[in-house]
């Protein structure tokens, strides 16, 4: 009797000595059979297939958003999303930003490769949170909605545990006025859970403490993050 371990070796042997346009063919075939808005409920089949995938996509890193050194409150224009390509060692403009899409302490994560882009502030001032999520398909280039947080926030940390297809928001901050009728940050505890089979948030265990730029890991699909 073959075990899942035996059956995963045997497809993925077997997928390795197809030519290269076959396995394009394939992969793409395994994409589109996956719902466009990959949050909706799949089967066990079409998670295999989109798990595989990612295993045969060519690697790259990302980098979004703007900085100016003499206007750091300035709009974040332009916004481009810039590819590095490791193996050539060079930086490449992909494609643009959603107009809707604010880059000011969002956080980012990559699940089965597909790029999301939760929470921050709508504008520089920072005196109110983006409450739209975003996620892009390098495949098909496309920007797509993402399920928004239960409670809106920026500078939060991202973890993600694919072999269960979760995503963990941790922390973060949020708006509230002082008492000049200024914005202050209010660091949070809360941790939510986005299920991408259901995509859907819920709550998650709390912090021991509020945290804010939480910087999170994954190992062995288990979250790692500071508290201080």
């Amino acid at each position: 009797m073959s075990t899942d371990l035996q059956l995963k070796n045997d497809y993925s042997a077997e997928f390795d000595r197809l030519p290269t346009l076959q396995k394009r063919r394939l992969a793409t075939y395994r994409r589109t059979a996956v719902p466009r808005a990959p949050f909706e409920r799949n089967n066990s089949s079409q998670h295999c297939h989109f798990a595989e995938y990612g295993s045969t996509a060519k690697q790259f890193m990302c980098a979004m958003g703007n900085y100016s050194v003499t206007s750091p409150k300035s709009p974040d224009n332009p916004r481009p999303l810039n590819v590095f390509h490791h193996l050539e060692a060079r930086w490449q403009s992909l494609c643009k930003l959603p107009d809707e899409l604010s880059t000011h302490g969002c956080s980012m994560c990559v699940i089965h490769n597909f790029m999301v882009i939760i929470g921050g502030y709508k504008n520089a001032q920072r005196d109110s949170l983006q409450t739209e999520a975003f996620v892009y398909d390098p495949l098909f280039n496309t920007w797509s909605t993402f399920p928004p947080l239960s409670t809106p926030r920026a500078l939060l940390g991202l973890a993600v545990v694919e072999d269960h297809d979760v995503i963990y928001a941790i922390g973060g901050s949020i708006v509230k006025m002082d008492s000049s009728g200024h914005p202050a940050p209010e660091p949070l505890a809360c941790v939510e859970v986005c299920d991408l089979r259901m995509g859907t948030w819920r709550e998650g265990p709390r912090l021991p403490k509020p945290i804010v730029r939480s910087n999170a890991v994954t190992c062995n699909n288990t979250v790692y993050t500071n508290i201080s």
